[in-house]
């Protein structure tokens, strides 16, 4: 295969310098821009032929775009039969039929010269030929209609008869300078060209991650020209192939060596695959490099904190939560910025410095960060530190404050932590409105939990039948759950339903023979509803499964 690919290459780049007489006298000039391009598939193997125009000296040149689509790897040889890879593709059109693409950085020939100017009706062209035809002589032609397209350029109609062989040759005004691409034509009697500096406009942007024309190609494509747009292609990247993303990373890097988000996304992607020493050094290389010092020390310490939250971690270097709350700080003291104090109480939290996570949450509630999270974030270290539950209360209605009625979806687990602690108090009602006002935000998306959390809520607030209702929701979410049918079971005896709860501890006992609690409830409807000698052994057998409430009540019984 590797003779064929030189032979093909050869052929198409090996001048002969036979030029005829009356072609144009920058003929030789212009032909050294021209390229022999070859494709090919995942699997080596050769894909297509074709030519192409190098546009500058940077390596830059354009192409018909079915000559890439599909291929994994590309080829090219200059007019000094040297070779080059394709690098990068920079754009694409399947529409127009166009491809833009980067050369690796070897010393390349002098691009074709663009013409300043758009071809007028009537203007005289010149096709420059590639070596590979055997004539290589300019033809003449002339254009029949400039077509105004994208608002600033031009797709013409030419006066020639279409040959294939022709397909994607520069077409030349009398100057020398490169005016468009000749294109394929299914008209027999004309031949069509669009403006090469449509095809040299082509250039990747933020959103061009998910373009099907550019995904068609598997080739590594060049980073869009802004930071901002590169830094969202980067993103939308990120779970593409690996090593193509490898090269979009150093492409960024090499572009904006002064931005943290290049060095802090490579340092996530190496760190999600476990080498945590690749991962460091991009960090330290940004922290040298870097303007942006302050960001990179948080992202250095969300780094830290999450694989210390992960189960598992295995400590690498000094890699702990301690680390990961002094790069918070550090953040913290290059520039106060509030994100960075919230990112310290996570880390003090972490290491259940409650007291201390805890004034650094309000110290972030004093800022313009201020939010309802925070306050529960606050509540939780109060809970931790054993506060008396009107102080947690305190912190919860604080986070409630801020937002509005009616309650939108994330107002929900303020309610349920509320709600939790109107239980703690025994204010059971109260923790009635806020699971209903936690059903309205989540109906749809409730569990057997919350069903049972709210029943408990009302058989202690006295609102019997809607706890019998709720227990029994409960139940039909998860029918295979012991536990629930126990607890149906302890409801149903409280409202005086004993029938209906025996049946449920029976259910109970059934699902787990061993749950002592569901034996002694059972024991107790039973020997409530007259049948006490089935309910000792009841309670006998929820004695032998280690139940002491079950022996008391035996005792009591003597």
């Amino acid at each position: 295969m590797r003779n064929r690919f030189i032979g093909l290459l050869a052929a198409g780049c090996l001048l002969t310098g036979n030029a005829l007489a009356q072609t144009p006298k920058w003929y030789k000039k212009a032909q050294k821009s021209l390229l022999s391009i070859v494709t090919f598939d995942e699997n080596n193997n050769i894909l297509a032929s074709g030519n192409g125009i190098l546009v500058d000296e940077d390596g830059t040149a354009v192409a018909n775009y079915g000559l890439f689509k599909g291929a994994h790897k590309a080829k090219v040889v200059d007019s000094n039969g040297k070779e080059h890879e394709v690098k990068w593709i920079c754009g694409a059109s399947s529409l127009y039929d166009v491809v833009k693409l980067r050369l690796d950085d070897e010393k390349l020939p002098a691009g074709i010269k663009l013409a300043e100017t758009a071809a007028t009706k009537g203007e005289e062209v010149y096709f420059l030929p590639y070596a590979t035809q055997k004539k290589k002589e300019c033809k003449a032609d002339s254009v029949l209609e400039a077509s105004l397209f994208e608002k600033e350029y031009y797709y013409y109609t030419l006066s020639g008869t279409p040959n294939k062989m022709m397909v994607n040759v520069p077409v030349m005004n009398s100057q020398g300078e490169a005016i468009a691409m000749l294109q394929s034509s299914s008209d027999e009697q004309k031949n069509y060209a669009i403006s090469i500096h449509y095809v040299c406009s082509l250039a990747t942007n933020a959103l061009s991650a998910s373009d099907n024309d550019l995904n068609a190609i598997h080739i590594a494509k060049m980073l869009p020209e802004k930071e901002s747009d590169a830094s969202t292609f980067l993103y939308l990247t990120s779970s593409n192939d690996s090593l193509m993303y490898v090269d979009y990373l150093q492409q960024y890097l090499n572009r904006f060596p002064e931005k943290f988000n290049g060095y802090s996304t490579a340092a996530d992607f190496y760190s999600q695959r476990g080498d945590l020493k690749t991962a460091e050094g991009y960090l330290q290389q940004g922290i040298e490099k870097t303007d942006e010092k302050d960001q990179l020390h948080y992202a250095w310490s969300k780094l830290i904190y999450n694989l210390n939250m992960t189960p598992g971690y295995q400590q690498y270097a000094d890699w702990t939560m301690e680390r990961a709350l002094s790069e918070a700080q550090k953040a913290y003291e290059s520039n106060n910025l509030p994100v960075y104090l919230l990112q310290q109480g996570n880390c003090l939290y972490a290491l259940h410095r409650y007291e201390d996570a805890y004034n650094i949450y309000m110290q972030a509630n004093n800022s313009n960060l201020k939010s309802s999270e925070i306050y529960l974030y606050a509540a939780q270290c109060k809970k931790m530190l054993q506060a008396a539950p009107e102080e947690i209360l305190a912190l919860q209605d604080s986070a409630l404050n801020l937002h509005s009625k009616p309650y939108k979806a994330d107002a929900a687990p303020v309610l349920l932590a509320r709600a939790n602690t109107y239980m703690e108090i025994k204010e059971y009602k109260k923790a009635v409105v806020d699971l209903n006002e936690y059903e309205s935000l989540n109906y749809g998306n409730l569990n057997a939990n919350f069903y049972y959390l709210r029943s408990q809520a009302e058989l202690n607030g006295k609102m019997y039948e809607l706890a019998v209702t709720d227990i029994d929701k409960a139940t039909k979410l998860e029918p295979k759950n012991p536990l629930l049918w126990a607890q149906k079971a302890g409801t149903l005896y409280a409202v005086g339903m004993i029938e209906e709860a025996i049946r449920a501890a029976r259910e109970s006992i059934k699902l787990n023979p061993a749950f002592a609690d569901a034996h002694r409830i059972l024991g107790v409807c039973l020997i409530q509803n007259e049948q006490k000698e089935e309910g000792v052994a009841a309670l006998k057998k929820a004695k032998e499964l280690g139940d002491t409430m079950a022996e008391k009540l035996i005792e009591n019984m003597k």
